[in-house]
């Protein structure tokens, strides 16, 4: 009884144009939308070296060419001051420096490349002034080895290592990932609907049967989850293999948060179908509500939104099964450590198991004064 449950319920699935097009094709589909909205997303961000002149005076302080020779933010041209301002004028180089007196920076508009010029600049004069009133004030630091003491590059920050790639826009993808595999909290609410006898005709016929009812209950969850494993393959092999959306190297890491976050999104979806006696329209909308909301402070809508809800409420980060998701794709993609990957995967399953629970005690109190 329980294979011919199995075999029929995902009969009626795969014949159920709703079902296959919210869980098998809205992901594809969403997956492409955002594929061709986020691809470009980040291309100018990279750095190109800023082109400037520098005009040659013997007056010039050779430090200041070799400190933006070290910085390895320009493009520098050694000129005279007419091919400079010619250069400028022509916008083939964002300005020029010239040395009259002290070091005068010349453009020809406000810019990004502009700004940052200027910023480089007044940081040189600043550090240079800084060790002149030193040595003006006790010239006998020059004799302690003063000057090769300094070290303005100075870092203070601490190296954690990472993963190679430091693309943001994965986020939209895991968060898109996540609501995928919760999306088959709609499966588990249809399984709860099917052995309800005040719910539908299927349903009464199920529990007239000579079969207990938490064994049917068990073989549909199995075809559900069955059924949308698979949905959940082929959107992560059209992701990777058909869009080229690197996840990184952790494929069988990934198939099972996202294995264990369908068995969630099942057994809250059967969670709530149980607990709300209300008709079946009712329950999708109250899951979908949920769902939608937390894949949305997961960082579906603004990626920034998961940063701001882990820094202002981290108890919602624990709580959002969207964002243990999401939390632990990103923990494979960027770090070395598989710890977070783990709480985050326990406390996920530690979620499906009491969902689980919960509606089990919940049906079997559930009887029937007539069908």
């Amino acid at each position: 009884m329980f294979f011919n449950t199995y075999k029929y319920n995902l009969k009626v699935l795969l014949k159920d144009k709703m079902t296959v097009f919210w869980i098998v094709l809205y992901p594809i589909i969403l997956a492409t939308i955002y594929y061709f909205c986020f691809t470009n997303l980040l291309a100018g961000e990279s750095f190109e070296k800023i082109n400037i002149a520098v005009v040659e005076n013997e007056n010039m302080p050779g430090d200041l060419l070799t400190a933006i020779d070290e910085s390895e933010m320009f493009n520098v041209n050694l000129t005279n001051l007419d091919e400079a301002k010619d250069m400028l004028s022509t916008a083939k180089i964002a300005a020029y420096i010239n040395y009259n007196n002290d070091i005068e920076l010349i453009v020809n508009k406000e810019g990004m490349n502009e700004s940052i010029t200027k910023v480089f600049l007044d940081n040189y004069s600043q550090i240079t002034n800084t060790i002149k009133n030193v040595i003006n004030k006790n010239p006998a630091v020059l004799q302690n080895g003063y000057l090769e003491s300094i070290d303005v590059t100075a870092s203070h920050v601490k190296d954690i290592p990472v993963g190679n790639s430091t693309n943001l826009l994965v986020i939209f993808y895991y968060s898109m990932l996540a609501m995928t595999c919760l999306m088959s909290a709609t499966l588990g609410s249809d399984s709860v609907t099917r052995i309800q006898a005040n719910q539908s005709n299927i349903a009464a016929r199920i529990n007239v049967a000579p079969t207990h009812k938490l064994r049917s209950f068990m073989s549909l969850i199995a075809s559900s989850m069955t059924f949308h494993m698979v949905s959940v393959l082929l959107t992560l092999f059209y992701i990777d293999m058909i869009l080229g959306v690197e996840f990184g190297e952790a494929k069988g890491y990934i198939l099972l948060i996202c294995f264990v976050g369908s068995f969630m999104g099942i057994s809250f979806g059967s969670f709530i179908s149980a607990i709300i006696k209300k008709q079946e329209g009712v329950k999708t909308a109250i899951i979908l509500t949920v769902i939608l909301f937390g894949c949305f402070l997961a960082g579906m809508m603004n990626v920034d939104m998961k940063y701001i809800v882990q820094s202002n409420f981290p108890i919602v980060s624990y709580i959002n099964p969207s964002n243990l998701i999401t939390d632990g794709l990103y923990t494979l993609y960027y770090y070395d450590t598989l710890t977070r990957y783990f709480i985050n995967l326990g406390i996920l399953g530690a979620y499906g198991v009491v969902f689980s629970i919960l509606t089990y005690l919940i049906l079997r109190r559930q009887k029937y004064a007539s069908i």
